[in-house]
């Protein structure tokens, strides 16, 4: 363990899988979060938006900016960012302010993570490092849904939030000290034809899925009257057939190439989504939500 330690990239993994946790246990709970302080539903939706809107409106900008201002210190910020809104969404202060900073925290962890890690490894290792991270970052998702659910039978669901404060605050000396690598900043000019086949997609399919996805733990825990650790083991189930998915990925891809095994797997999307919308028994609709 000392000596993965001692690797910058093998820290920022560790980083990375600790930050996961935190982030995916406040995204699965935020919804239950909310409704704990009394929120309706209106509100709640607004809130999501402003999450995922904040994201939005600063992804162009810190793109430009995360590159000279420099990745390790956006990073410290978006960390910053993260405590100090999850420690008041978690006592339920100043909620809506807290979602825009919770946000700007994501964007600016996005920005900065993975070009980071791009310059601290050479390139023969870079598939083999980003693919721990993604493996650790699915296997966060298991283990904090399921937490999630055991805390909220325990502390009762207004106080969950505040148990990802001690993950991100984890994090946090991984990060320090960590050097800034080599490379050089991203060129976006002269590139508009490429940016647009590969954001237009993925646009159009985010939309389809904010209608949904948001949603779905209040979705499935009224339709069946799930309790709260019934519903997270339910979304824990979850993250581990997407982390098995991820094996078949590499197989998916020799098959049917890159660009198939992306329309198919959209394409068998589709019918289970229909599922989750009509089947009327829960074994049926977490085969589908698998």
């Amino acid at each position: 363990m000392t000596r993965l330690l001692a690797s910058p990239a093998y820290r920022l993994v560790l980083a990375s899988f600790l930050w996961s946790f935190g982030g995916n246990l406040v995204y699965f709970f935020l919804n239950f979060h909310l409704e704990a302080l009394g929120f309706g539903r209106q509100a709640i939706g607004l809130a999501q938006a402003l999450l995922l809107f904040t994201g939005v409106v600063f992804a162009l900008p810190l793109a430009y900016l995360i590159p000279r201002v420099g990745y390790l210190r956006s990073l410290h910020l978006a960390f910053l960012l993260a405590v100090g809104s999850g420690l008041l969404l978690g006592l339920g202060l100043l909620v809506f302010p807290s979602l825009a900073g919770y946000g700007l925290a994501g964007a600016l962890l996005q920005g900065a993570a993975a070009p980071l890690m791009a310059r601290l490894v050479p390139p023969g290792r870079r598939v083999a490092l980003f693919s721990l991270q993604a493996a650790l970052t699915t296997a966060s998702g298991f283990f904090s849904t399921l937490l999630a659910g055991f805390l909220s039978e325990w502390v009762g669901a207004r106080w969950v939030l505040l148990f990802a404060l001690p993950f991100f605050l984890m994090a946090v000396p991984l990060v320090l000290g960590l050097p800034e690598g080599e490379g050089q900043a991203p060129r976006f000019r002269g590139r508009f034809g490429v940016w647009l086949r590969l954001l237009l997609p993925q646009v159009v399919i985010g939309l389809g899925a904010g209608l949904v996805i948001p949603f779905l733990n209040l979705f499935l825990k009224e339709k069946f009257g799930l309790t709260y650790g019934a519903t997270g083991l339910v979304f824990a189930l979850s993250s581990l057939a997407t982390g098995l998915a991820m094996l078949l990925q590499p197989l998916l891809v020799r098959r049917v190439g890159k660009l198939g095994a992306i329309v198919l797997v959209q394409a068998l999307s589709l019918p289970f989504l229909a599922l989750l919308a009509w089947a009327p028994w829960l074994p049926v609709v977490t085969l589908a939500l698998l």
